[in-house]
């Protein structure tokens, strides 16, 4: 009797919109159906927020639901509908304010203030966060951006001043704003070279480094996972540095992220695969620190990784990609040889270029999530700040993307001796329609 549960539950997993079909929800079991209910109008509101707010009117004069399924989902539709930017994104937004302890939902209710450019609001909203949220470095700089629109710009020239000091996008947007250089200090991890000797020797360290030059990758990472359970704080810190020696650069990202290690710049921002990454960056006209960033970003100089979805080596290309590119048939693995894949890497960085109209922040944007998609990102009407863009990208991986290649890119752009100016740019950027053409 219970087994057309089962059917309700896979039917609204491969289609949400099945739960705007009430009358296949008898109430028999109204907890069970409630709960499946609960579940699809979760995922419903992503794909089509009309449907879903429409249901669940419907539903909440027949079924019972808990409070627990009902703060679940006034969350879910209030980040949805602000995402969306939904004309009654703040009206679910204020219903929801029981879960006001949430991050997600307190960040994405700043989002929708942001877009709305309503600066008091994000000051007052700001100002009751919890004080986990409100220490964010985020916090930080939209509290001083909204003091600069309520007449308070000492208040802001404080708050940017005291987060200028981080390396960090948020730092670099704060420096951007004050026009002043952004502050990378490069403290190199400082290490007894006996100790980088005893952790050399040690069998599992020999081994990773035989199958490393055999280009045996995957048997060399097993290696260094085994030697990292056999050492201590201090040694996985050295071997890290190990790492960095023998140009096994991913592990030394990787080893020193996880030691929780970060002011080590130049081993954590390597100058990877500079020949190939800058005179391919010269040949297409694109800037050799955005290249880096984005290697950095898509594999940390892996040359052998593959994603889930078949993106390939140093910048992650897809092989359909590299084949529109070069117009010709193009074999997938020899999209990890690091030449050919910087080649098509920044190859595909000038194409996304010319897609939007020069600017680098659409065209970063446009490598994570497409240029068709990031183009439908745009303000159809009137212009929005385009650090308030970046901040309500609706997807949270592209919006996190962008957000550390721009920092990686300043950071690069300071290994190349460069006088950027790429965030005193973006500081004071607008983006609209006109601006690109869509």
């Amino acid at each position: 009797d219970k087994r057309y549960l089962a059917d309700l539950w896979l039917k609204v997993r491969r289609s949400p919109s099945y739960v705007s079909r009430l009358s296949q929800f008898p109430g028999t079991f109204m907890e069970k159906e409630a709960d499946i209910l609960s579940y699809g109008l979760s995922r419903l509101v992503w794909k089509d927020p009309e449907l879903a707010l429409k249901t669940w009117q419907k539903a909440l004069k027949r079924f019972s639901f808990s409070e627990t399924q009902q703060q679940r989902l006034a969350n879910k539709f209030s980040v949805a509908l602000s995402s969306g930017n939904h004309a009654k994104a703040q009206i679910r937004l204020d219903r929801a304010n029981k879960l006001l302890n949430e991050k997600e939902w307190f960040r994405w209710h700043l989002a929708h203030v942001l877009r709305r450019e309503d600066w008091q609001h994000a000051l007052d909203l700001i100002n009751v966060a919890p004080d986990a949220i409100s220490k964010d470095y985020s916090y930080q700089y939209w509290q001083a951006r909204a003091y600069e629109h309520v007449d308070a710009q000492p208040l802001a020239e404080q708050g940017f001043a005291q987060l200028a000091d981080q390396r960090h996008y948020y730092g670099f947007l704060a420096s951007g704003k004050l026009a002043k250089a952004p502050s990378i200090v490069d403290k190199p991890l400082s290490f007894d070279p006996q100790q980088l000797k005893q952790v050399a020797t040690m069998p599992a360290a020999q081994r990773a480094y035989e199958f490393l030059q055999l280009k045996r990758y995957a048997s060399a990472r097993r290696e260094w996972m085994y030697l990292q359970r056999q050492l201590d704080e201090q040694q996985k810190l050295v071997s890290a540095v190990l790492a960095d020696t023998w140009g096994w650069h991913d592990r030394a990202i990787f080893t020193f992220a996880r030691a929780g290690y970060m002011d080590d710049i130049k081993r954590r921002f390597p100058m990877a695969y500079s020949e190939q990454l800058v005179s391919n960056s010269k040949l297409h006209n694109v800037d050799p620190a955005w290249a880096f960033a984005i290697a950095r970003r898509e594999s940390s100089f892996m040359i052998d990784a593959n994603s889930g979805a078949g993106a390939r080596g140093l910048m992650q290309l897809m092989p359909g990609t590299a084949r529109y590119l070069a117009k010709k048939k193009i074999k997938s693995n020899s999209l990890y040889d690091p030449a050919k894949n910087a080649e098509f890497g920044t190859q595909y960085l000038r194409y996304l270029m010319d897609k939007m109209d020069d600017n680098p922040i659409l065209a970063t944007a446009s490598y994570n999530a497409g240029w068709r998609r990031v183009k439908g990102w745009i303000p159809e009407q009137g212009s929005l700040p385009m650090d308030v863009w970046i901040e309500t990208i609706p997807f949270k991986e592209t919006r996190n993307y962008v957000k550390a290649v721009l920092a990686y890119r300043q950071i690069y752009a300071a290994q190349l001796g460069q006088q950027s100016k790429l965030f005193e740019s973006l500081a004071n950027m607008q983006i609209s329609s006109a601006d690109v053409s869509l």
